[in-house]
């Protein structure tokens, strides 16, 4: 999975056709960082074609599960990540000025890209900003303590912002 976007491009090299991959999280080095548990896979098909025009059109979806930190209680939480991918490739801006409708637009002007930095980039892009557990009930201990002293025994908040803390201080 080396091919290098630019490649696709080339009039020696017409690929087409569709590719299916599971896609190895540990080989993902920017998405390591993120990730609790890099061992899995993310399932990927693409279909790659040429227009006429010298667009290149890349679809797809990929989909998978990930294993990151809820922002809430700070335990692991495994959630679903999953992304359409609709990329118009043009090799400058000229080519790609009438991109295919529906399409994003990529002009690789710049170097080349390879597929796996593309799909990392995409699979970043699908990742929740603020990942947590879908029921806060799921949440770990911490998260629940947290709520349960937020309220008095009555069942009322306390008088200040930092009623919480000062509890948590004693």
């Amino acid at each position: 999975m080396s091919l290098a976007l630019t490649d696709l491009l080339s009039p020696d090299v017409p690929v087409e056709g569709e590719l299916r991959l599971g896609l190895p999280l540990g080989d993902l080095t920017r998405l390591k960082d993120v990730l609790l548990d890099p061992p899995g896979q993310i399932d990927v098909m693409l279909e790659i074609c040429h227009r006429d025009d010298g667009l290149v059109l890349v679809e797809g979806r990929m989909d998978g599960q990930v294993r990151v930190t809820c922002q809430r209680c700070l335990e692991p939480v495994q959630i679903p990540v999953g992304r359409e991918i609709r990329l118009a490739l043009a090799g400058s801006s000229e080519t790609g000025a009438g991109a295919a409708d529906g399409f994003e637009s990529w002009h690789l002007e710049e170097g080349p890209v390879t597929i796996r930095a593309l799909l990392e980039d995409e699979l970043l892009l699908a990742l929740p900003l603020v990942p947590v557990h879908d029921d806060p009930e799921a949440c770990g201990e911490l998260a629940s303590r947290l709520a349960t002293m937020a309220t008095d025994d009555t069942g009322a908040s306390p008088d200040g912002p930092f009623a919480v803390l000062e509890r948590l201080k004693r």
